[in-house]
């Protein structure tokens, strides 16, 4: 599916990430990560280390894939949930110590393979305020927004930022400045406690569970929650670059809602059946 979205893909915005299904348009690379934590933990709690090699080559492809979208913070993310449960595990030391700095080595020069938009997304993180009518227009105007909620925001459906059209794609990437602009920081607050608890309920299966696949399980999906949620209220506060990540079940969009919700179910099935053992 990866390679099918590069060939006959839906282009929005300059990106071919989406495939139409009959009225529907559905996002591989959503739907991707949860098949990578699954594979990551079947292949980590192998006897033998071929199936981990194998889907290690795998995840390296299918990053490549994603990269050609163009998807830079989906190909952090994959690359990322790799190396994270590689160190966690205390398997494959020389593998991640050579990924690890040879990476840093590389990393200067994966600036030559990024898109002219990228690199400006860069320049406007880096600095908001001389590009706030250019790169930088929708991350100013979603801190406007929140700062002007204050405490207690300014009621459901009383704000004016985001009413006025005045914070772009306030419905999907930036929709926490609605948050704060209606509910104040009381209620991103809320909405932060939430994402906590969901976290450490994934802790919970991992301290429950006697199994490795399950261990394994529970760190990637916790990790990919934090980062989904630090990415996205980061980038809305102008402490993160701006990228296409969705924020868990608030986000408008049926790929990364389905794709949660089959790793929730699948954590719940978890907790079922280590609670049985």
């Amino acid at each position: 599916m990866l390679g099918f979205v590069l060939i006959k893909g839906n282009v929005i915005y300059g990106a071919k990430r989406w495939i139409s299904v009959g009225p529907f348009s559905l996002q591989p690379s959503e739907f991707y990560k949860v098949i990578e934590i699954l594979f990551l933990s079947y292949a980590l709690s192998s006897k033998t280390n071929k199936s981990y090699y194998i889907v290690s080559l795998l995840i390296l492809f299918s990053s490549i894939l994603i990269f050609k979208e163009p998807d830079l913070g989906t190909t952090l993310i994959v690359l990322s949930l790799w190396f994270i449960i590689t160190f966690i595990s205390g398997k494959h030391e020389r593998l991640w110590k050579i990924t690890f700095f040879s990476g840093l080595t590389i990393s200067p020069f994966s600036l030559l393979f990024m898109k002219s938009y990228q690199l400006a997304r860069i320049t406007g993180f880096l600095n908001p305020n001389k590009n706030a009518s250019g790169i930088s227009y929708n991350t100013v105007q979603s801190m406007r927004a929140i700062g002007s909620g204050g405490l207690f925001g300014n009621g459901y459906m009383n704000g004016y930022m985001n009413l006025g059209n005045y914070v772009p794609e306030d419905h999907s990437d930036f929709i926490i400045s609605v948050i704060g602009e209606e509910l104040g920081f009381i209620g991103i607050f809320i909405v932060i406690l939430l994402y906590s608890l969901l976290i450490w309920r994934m802790y919970i299966g991992y301290k429950k569970s006697n199994d490795d696949f399950w261990k394994y399980f529970y760190i990637l999906s916790a990790f990919l929650i934090f980062f989904h949620v630090f990415e996205n209220i980061g980038m809305n506060m102008g402490i993160m670059p701006v990228t296409g990540i969705p924020l868990p079940f608030l986000t408008a969009g049926g790929s990364p809602m389905l794709s949660f919700s089959i790793l929730l179910g699948i954590a719940t099935k978890g907790l079922m059946i280590n609670k049985n053992t």
